[in-house]
């Protein structure tokens, strides 16, 4: 062989191994960019096959242990949920007069899970007419732009991508079940023509192939979308477009590249939303963090903490419309990302969440501590499964926290966690949020809507979390002092089994797929 066929030869094993390379880094990059999509798929085909595009479906009822529509459901909120289709017309969203004293969160995201508009409580609020609209080409504003009085609109929602998720949160309490439906009722939303189209309607869009992995699913999905719903950030549309024809999607088509590992890829984009969320969390104060603010909800060009926050909990809310601290107060590195801290509650335990004073909030912003065994609310006789603003919580003293008769002075409060099937005395009860019956693990959410500014930079002071023994009624006294447990707690510091360890591939790929938790 001469040295010209040689180098020559050497030279094109070269460009093979540096193509391969790219392309199998790019694979990496589109997983981690496409694999909300598969959230999306787990939420949209129901609301598709039931009710079609661009048609509000209203949920009428609290969940109750019972419910396996997906994980981690709230018991806050009652929801009015469409999937949106811009691809041949406009929205109107016809929204009702709603008192200031109602939460009631208009909010608007694309497939990926970008919140990238509210209108509602703590936002544009008037009641009135809204035109969803694409936003144009080239331009990179999207949001809400409030109209002039002359307008038939109050204001138009620019959308940066054709398909997306129009989700209203309803608060309910104790009182107002029926407004809530009366203002469900009063919602409606109808198609406004335009004299162009820009893709195929959303229901032609091929959904998830159950045959396939997880990761083959979301390039196949990313290859759908990705022509209708581009990156957020305009400027970013380049170097994605780029990246995914290196990882073989082009005109609306996924090929495999030769010489690319999935698998490998899919661990790399794995740790990549892993490290990603980890590196954005920021320390509160008693073993609390919470994501960087600027990161939560509407996520920009941040794809590895948008992929972690579809796995964690799709539809994330901006700060300060909402914020989801996590407790761990560990010096583990594993990850709380996916069940938060996994709490080990044994039958003769107890948990106890010390308030330094009731959690800060904007006008008719509200708060709860929810409980969770295998991501879904825990059976109890007292069909208790969260404490929060609208609960009966007391004072020490037994003067309610909340209510008509609370004082203007707020001070420390406890929140008890045990077993369902351990009574605690009657003093207790209504502080009481029950753990499994016979003890196990829990997850515990905290969730706080419409926060003030003190509970994103750490000026408030989280709950400690203690453990000691379960505060038992005995058969001569009906009361045990609050907060005066019958063993002296101890921090719990938590450690190994404070949180489970992260999640293999396959076990983040299925959550994805199968699993997916909604911060609704």
């Amino acid at each position: 062989m001469s040295i010209i066929h040689l180098l020559s030869f050497v030279l094109i094993q070269f460009v093979s191994a540096q193509s391969s390379s790219e392309a199998q880094n790019a694979t990496a990059f589109a997983l981690m960019y496409g694999y909300p999509l598969l959230a999306f798929e787990k939420l949209a085909p129901s609301l598709l096959h039931s009710i079609g595009p661009n048609q509000l479906l209203h949920n009428r009822e609290l969940q109750n242990a019972n419910f396996r529509g997906v994980v981690s459901p709230n018991v806050d909120t009652l929801y009015s949920t469409a999937i949106f289709d811009l691809s041949h017309s406009d929205l109107v969203i016809s929204v009702p007069e709603v008192p200031s004293s109602q939460f009631a969160l208009f909010s608007y995201y694309d497939p990926y899970g970008d919140n990238f508009a509210n209108t509602g409580t703590g936002s544009f609020d008037k009641a009135g007419d809204y035109k969803l609209t694409l936003r144009a080409n080239g331009t990179s504003a999207y949001g809400v732009k409030p109209e002039n009085a002359s307008s038939d609109y109050k204001a138009t929602i620019y959308s940066p991508s054709a398909y997306g998720i129009f989700l209203i949160r309803w608060l309910l309490t104790p009182t107002n079940l029926y407004a809530v439906h009366s203002y469900q009722n009063n919602t409606s939303l109808k198609n406004l023509s335009r004299p162009f189209t820009i893709g195929p309607y959303v229901t032609e869009l091929a959904g998830a192939n159950r045959s396939k992995s997880p990761a083959e699913n979301a390039l196949n999905l990313l290859a759908e979308f990705a022509k209708y719903d581009g990156p957020e950030i305009v400027s970013d549309e380049e170097k994605v477009t780029t990246a995914l024809m290196e990882a073989g999607i082009s005109d609306g088509k996924y090929n495999t590249p030769a010489n690319v590992n999935i698998t490998k890829a899919n661990e790399t984009a794995i740790i990549e939303a892993v490290t990603s969320w980890n590196s954005a969390q920021e320390s509160l104060n008693n073993g609390w963090t919470n994501l960087e603010p600027n990161k939560t909800g509407d996520f920009g060009a941040n794809y590895g903490i948008r992929t972690a926050a579809a796995a964690s909990g799709y539809l994330m809310l901006k700060a300060p419309i909402a914020v989801y601290p996590i407790w761990s107060n560990t010096s583990s590195t594993a990850s709380s990302l996916f069940e938060g801290a996994s709490l080990d509650i044994p039958v003769g335990e107890s948990l106890i969440y010390t308030f330094s004073r009731k959690p800060p909030l904007q006008e008719a912003g509200f708060w709860s501590l929810t409980a969770y065994q295998d991501n879904y609310l825990i059976p109890n006789s007292r069909n208790v499964y969260a404490l929060g603003d609208r609960s009966n919580l007391t004072y020490p003293d037994g003067s309610p926290v909340y209510g008509n008769n609370t004082s203007a002075e707020s001070g420390e409060f406890q929140i008890l966690i045990q077993a369902a099937d351990v009574s605690p005395p009657a003093n207790w009860t209504s502080n009481w949020l029950p753990a499994p019956s016979g003890g196990g693990s829990i997850t515990a959410i905290l969730r706080l809507f419409a926060a003030e500014e003190a509970l994103i930079n750490g000026d408030y002071d989280y709950p400690m979390v203690t453990r000691q023994g379960a505060i038992v009624a005995s058969l001569n006294t009906t009361n045990s002092s609050s907060p005066t447990p019958s063993t002296t707690p101890t921090p719990y510091t938590g450690g190994s089994e404070a949180r489970r360890a992260l999640p293999s591939s396959v076990k983040f790929a299925m959550l994805m797929l199968f699993g997916t938790a909604l911060y609704l």
